[in-house]
């Protein structure tokens, strides 16, 4: 059985789920809480994960995935996701003066037409852009 170990950079809990691990034995799914081992039945896997080989599943962790540990009533739930890799730091900046080109457009459309409402949507445009910037660098590797 493969311990959470294997899955240390690739499993998130929330903290109210407390101190939990999970362990993969090639076929099912388990959680080793305070109480115990307890399977994850196929009903509370995400598709992807239903049967999935050992190698596939580490495939899908190795290429910016991870498994999302979650409750539904008293069973515990699990879902495969993804991860978004940054765009680069090149994609980063036309975002950035993109999202601050496109603020001033709209608002020189919103003075030419007296439009206080496109002003404003233009303003919090500009404003946006150091966000677009920030989310739109790529993350840091570890």
């Amino acid at each position: 059985m493969v311990q959470s170990a294997t899955f240390h950079n690739h499993l998130f809990v929330p903290s109210s789920l407390g101190t939990v691990n999970i362990a993969y034995d090639g076929k099912d799914f388990y959680v080793l809480d305070k109480e115990g081992s307890k399977k994850v039945e196929r009903a509370f896997l995400s598709a992807d994960l239903r049967g999935i080989p050992s190698e596939t599943l580490y495939q899908l962790l190795e290429q910016n995935g991870y498994l999302s540990l979650g409750k539904a009533g008293k069973d515990y739930t699990i879902q495969a996701k993804g991860r978004l890799p940054g765009g680069g730091f090149a994609l980063a900046i036309i975002a950035y003066v993109g999202t601050n080109v496109a603020g001033g457009a709209i608002t020189l459309v919103g003075v030419a037409t007296a439009n206080p409402a496109l002003v404003a949507a233009g303003v919090a445009t500009i404003t946006a852009a150091p966000y677009v910037l920030a989310v739109t660098l790529p993350a840091p590797t570890p």
